[in-house]
């Protein structure tokens, strides 16, 4: 039998794995640069993603053959919480100058980003019962092993908690997610099968949030040579390789020149308020 020792050992060796790796030290590297792009694009796929967690969170729980009482209120009650969250994720692309009234305003999501949703959509609705914890368990409890890198990009691309309100909220937001995800592991995990399918999908769901770190990497090059979608989004001059003005280091103000509509979502302040309750 498993235990949440156990679990929480295995997501602290992958993670281990996943940040000594060739693909982290990439990422480093462009951070290092003061290069901003990678972020943007980062921030652009984490708005895509979140904005159907609470549908597949919520999946889970309409299985009522399959689950009890507890695990179905955990699966709404949780989904309800997770309802907007990437509008935090567009708040801090608008703070970086770029036009991201809506998830409509985005580009396309990449592949990797679509076969990651379409593998939670799956496993919600035709997995185990319990396999989808396996996302909620590494997903709400990878601040720590993630934070360090966080820090990294604050301080090197110059941003301020207002640009990362997605990152800093959700680290305080995700503290409590943490222990409800812990207790309701507990109680749903009874059989060796049960805590199987929560390690092999968090595995399988960390494998393949990696393959998108590797392709916003990869999409970040594509920018600068003016072959990708994003290109026209993130303001690039590819004549230079470089973001336009638009698209440059500055303050919490807006851009002098710059203008957007402001759509009905979530601000830094309203951020804020969420990261303490």
């Amino acid at each position: 039998m498993s235990s949440l020792e156990e679990l929480h050992s295995e997501m602290a060796s992958r993670w281990t794995q996943i940040l000594a790796g060739p693909i982290a030290a990439d990422i480093r590297g462009s951070i290092a640069s003061g290069e901003r792009t990678l972020y943007a694009l980062w921030l652009c796929q984490v708005a895509h993603l979140t904005r159907h967690t609470s549908a597949h969170q919520a999946l889970v729980g309409t299985r009522i053959a399959e689950i009890d009482h507890r695990y179905a209120r955990f699966c709404f009650e949780h989904a309800l919480e997770e309802v907007g969250h990437e509008n935090m994720a567009l708040h801090d692309l608008r703070q970086m100058g770029l036009q991201a009234a809506s998830i409509e305003a985005l580009p396309a999501p990449l592949p990797e980003t679509e076969r990651l949703t379409a593998y939670l959509y799956y496993v919600a609705e035709r997995g185990h019962p319990a396999a989808r914890l396996g996302y909620s368990y590494w997903a709400e409890k990878c601040y720590p092993f993630l934070q360090p890198l966080i820090s990294g990009v604050k301080a090197k691309l110059g941003l301020s908690n207002t640009q990362m309100t997605f990152f800093v909220s959700h680290s305080t937001i995700d503290e409590k997610h943490g222990r409800d995800v812990e207790r309701i592991v507990e109680h749903v995990c009874k059989t060796p099968e049960d805590w199987y399918s929560v390690r092999r999908a968090m595995a399988d769901t960390l494998d393949l949030s990696v393959e998108i770190f590797s392709a916003v990497h990869a999409e970040a090059q594509k920018v600068a040579a003016g072959t990708s979608l994003y290109t026209e989004f993130l303001g690039c001059d590819t004549r230079s390789a470089r973001p336009s003005a638009v698209f440059t280091r500055h303050d919490d103000r807006l851009p002098t020149g710059l203008t957007w509509e402001s759509p009905e979502s979530i601000t830094g302040e309203d951020a804020s308020r969420a990261a303490t309750k």
